[in-house]
């Protein structure tokens, strides 16, 4: 038997578990134990790992499926629906404890994060970040079966709608506490009353390169008392919207890049904004941002 060289061995890790995989297809899986001696391995990471195979996924389902807690399969393009069911043992007869999923910048359908939700029930990340194929609908099951969803990261989703957010703020809005739609340029000020009525605990959000205006925009504001982040890039965001901004007892965090209706008095409140710790404001070459040590430009 020819002894396999370490540049043939890619490795992907789980936080108890490592799996090493080979162009053969011997997968070897070896305990390295970082928490404690009798933990349950229960997260997988294998974002990146473009080499692996359907019968690698079926192993690894088969393997580790039905006790994931978290599962990372995020930028492989090459990865589809039956890639995810393999690695995740479905079908099942039993619903899984999954709680954090990453398929971000893969090939899965609405049909994926249908089935996933409806086995998955407990549910509470889900990062889907840049799936050109997910719709409304992906969303809609989320909001149908997941209920204690905290996390919800879709930006670069070009076919979600105003109509999916509303599906899922009217049922999952109670236990939301981060949305990332960024780049969603179908998202509009429809999608507003919405996260205003049903959202009151969102801490983190991400709407920039949305087609909200200015008039959303400043709806959606009074109404966010808990923010901690907000990502508003490209939108029409004015000396209104700072206003409201520098009012935030908990805002730490902004990115207001390429917003270009800011003004140098603009730039000044939110200097003095003591909770304001880090504020993103590229491409505005024209204001004076120097003597802050809190922005980055």
């Amino acid at each position: 038997m020819t002894k396999r060289s370490r540049s043939e061995e890619h490795a992907c890790f789980a936080s108890l578990y490592q799996i090493k995989y080979d162009p053969l297809g011997l997968i070897q899986r070896k305990s390295i134990l970082k928490h404690k001696p009798d933990a349950h391995r229960s997260a997988l990471d294998l974002s990146h790992s473009c080499s692996f195979s359907r019968d690698d996924f079926i192993a690894i389902g088969l393997e580790m499926g039905s006790t994931l807690l978290n599962l990372d399969m995020s930028h492989n393009y090459n990865i589809t629906d039956n890639d995810v069911y393999a690695a995740l043992g479905l079908p099942s007869c039993l619903p899984l404890p999954l709680r954090s999923l990453n398929l971000s910048f893969t090939r899965i359908t609405d049909s994926c994060i249908e089935s996933i939700a409806m086995y998955a029930p407990g549910l509470k990340v889900v990062k889907i970040n840049g799936c050109e194929n997910l719709t409304d609908a992906s969303l809609s099951a989320l909001a149908r079966y997941c209920k204690d969803l905290t996390t919800i990261k879709m930006s670069e989703c070009t076919l979600v709608s105003d109509r999916g957010i509303q599906l899922l703020a009217q049922e999952c809005g109670a236990s939301l506490r981060s949305i990332h739609f960024g780049k969603c340029v179908q998202v509009t000020d429809k999608a507003v009353p919405y996260l205003a009525q049903f959202c009151p605990s969102l801490m983190k959000v991400d709407l920039s390169y949305t087609s909200i205006s200015a008039t959303g925009l400043k709806q959606l504001l009074s109404s966010l008392f808990l923010l901690t982040r907000l990502r508003v890039e490209g939108l029409a965001l004015g000396s209104f919207h700072i206003e409201q901004i520098v009012t935030k007892p908990f805002l730490a965090k902004i990115n207001v890049s390429f917003c270009h209706l800011l003004t140098q008095g603009d730039v000044e409140k939110m200097v003095q904004a003591k909770q304001l710790q880090e504020v993103l404001i590229f491409g505005l070459n024209e204001l004076n941002l120097e003597g802050s040590r809190k922005f980055v430009f």
